[in-house]
């Protein structure tokens, strides 16, 4: 995908995304060329990282820890919701993303939308009922 003039590659495949970060790193490397990877489910900040410095612009981030607590707590207070599916988001901080390398201008603007889906503001097509 960098080949064919791609500057930034969000990986959505977990684990098997690495290659991407391995591509990007080489392309920086051995072509001088400013390329990203955008990390998924968790913070991969740590796989962007080489000698010059690193390629990953972000990761978003499925909080599984969030969602580990509240079905324990619910669990420990016969709560537990069993059979029914449980919907996650910014809101309960069930999804989230972590800047690495995106310009303070860009940040801002994202926590903004963030702070805009949270309260209703704008709406995230997606969830289905």
């Amino acid at each position: 995908m960098y080949d064919n003039g791609v500057d930034v590659i969000y990986t959505v495949a977990g684990g098997s995304g690495e290659g991407a970060f391995t591509a990007a790193k080489a392309v920086r490397k051995n072509l001088g060329r400013t390329v990203w990877v955008i990390g998924v489910d968790q913070d991969q900040s740590e796989l962007g990282e080489y000698d010059g410095g690193n390629v990953t612009l972000a990761s978003t981030i499925k909080r599984v820890d969030v969602a580990v607590k509240d079905m324990a707590n619910k669990a420990m207070t016969k709560k537990f919701p069993g059979g029914k599916t449980i919907y996650y988001d910014l809101s309960d901080r069930g999804v989230d993303i972590v800047n690495t390398s995106l310009p303070k201008s860009t940040w801002k603007l994202i926590q903004s939308y963030k702070q805009q889906i949270i309260a209703g503001q704008i709406k995230v097509a997606g969830r289905q009922s």
